[in-house]
């Protein structure tokens, strides 16, 4: 007579003695599932808490390199602006000398005119 697996285990663990062990058995092999459903569990979420770490890393990472170009741009800003004041200065001394200019023969023209007279 051929008998199932089933029935063979339950068989030696009678004859063994180890079917009184059975439910101290199942209540450590559920406990240690438990466990292990847990351990899953947590596995999981520490991935997840380290991804959204790396992505708040590069954020910063990111936010430090705008904070530094917001900074260049600002410098720019204001070498742009002197530059113009440096312009519009020099157009004011190229056009205060062409009315310095302008006043000398100017005067030149007067003075002419009085000897003439």
């Amino acid at each position: 007579m051929v008998a199932k697996p089933r029935e063979l285990t339950a068989f030696l663990e009678e004859i063994s003695g180890s079917i009184m062990y059975k439910p101290k058995y199942d209540l450590y092999k559920g406990s240690l599932e438990d466990i292990d459903n847990e351990i899953f569990d947590l596995t999981k979420e520490l991935t997840l808490f380290r991804s959204e770490k790396r992505k708040l890393r590069a954020q910063k990472s990111n936010s430090e390199i705008y904070q530094k170009l917001l900074v260049e741009i600002d410098a720019l800003e204001i070498k742009k602006q002197i530059l113009k004041f440096l312009k519009i200065d020099q157009e004011l001394i190229a056009t205060v000398q062409k009315f310095q200019k302008f006043n000398g023969r100017l005067k030149k023209v007067k003075d002419k005119m009085e000897v003439q007279r």
